[in-house]
């Protein structure tokens, strides 16, 4: 028997405020500085926690290498 999955499909894109927040954080720090990163209430303002900000950051590196970056036609396809 087949179990239909309730877990929605991952997103093939990157929101460009997503992109914006992680460009801003390497800005300023090397790239495995997480916890650094966390701590700065002015770059991080909704205290993301280093485990969310690494995921952000692998993602982001993912979707560059894809040349995805900035890509805001699939953002006009979600579902209503």
């Amino acid at each position: 028997q087949e179990v239909a999955s309730s877990a929605a499909p991952a997103r093939k894109f990157m929101f460009e405020g997503e992109q914006e927040f992680v460009e801003s954080l390497l800005k300023k720090y090397d790239k495995d500085e997480y916890a650094k990163m966390a701590r700065d209430m002015r770059l991080n303002p909704y205290q993301h926690t280093p485990a969310q900000i690494k995921k952000k950051v692998e993602k982001y590196f993912k979707y560059t290498a894809e040349g995805r970056s900035k890509d805001r036609s699939a953002a006009k396809m979600l579902p209503c």
